[in-house]
């Protein structure tokens, strides 16, 4: 399993720095060897990533929208590289997330016995 981190800047100017700068505050925290971090890009609009537009495309938010609200939306993706669920900025989802791991390793796990 691997957490990936997109710094974006589209939320309130809320990383505004290099991706030197980002790293280094990450490493504040001990963030950056629990996170795959990739450069600064933004995640909704036309100038998204493109792995924004997949995902959107695929998991609207839980009011129906696609874009991605503010910083901390997360996307949970099977092992085949299928977007699973989404989550919100504002919620915990570690308890609903832990299960949904579970589960996804579980199918893995079946999808590789022959």
């Amino acid at each position: 399993m691997k957490v990936l981190a997109f710094p974006s800047n589209q939320f309130g100017h809320q990383e505004p720095g290099t991706h030197a700068e980002i790293l280094e505050f990450a490493d504040k925290f001990g963030a950056r060897d629990k996170f795959s971090f990739f450069e600064k890009a933004n995640v909704n609009g036309v100038t998204a990533r493109p792995l924004y537009n997949f995902l959107e495309e695929r998991l609207s938010d839980v009011n129906g929208l696609k874009d991605v609200e503010w910083n901390f939306g997360k996307f949970l993706v099977d092992h085949k590289g299928n977007p699973y669920k989404r989550f919100g900025p504002r919620k915990n989802p570690i308890p609903d997330m832990v299960v949904d791991i579970e589960y996804l390793l579980n199918l893995r796990k079946d999808d590789i016995q022959v």
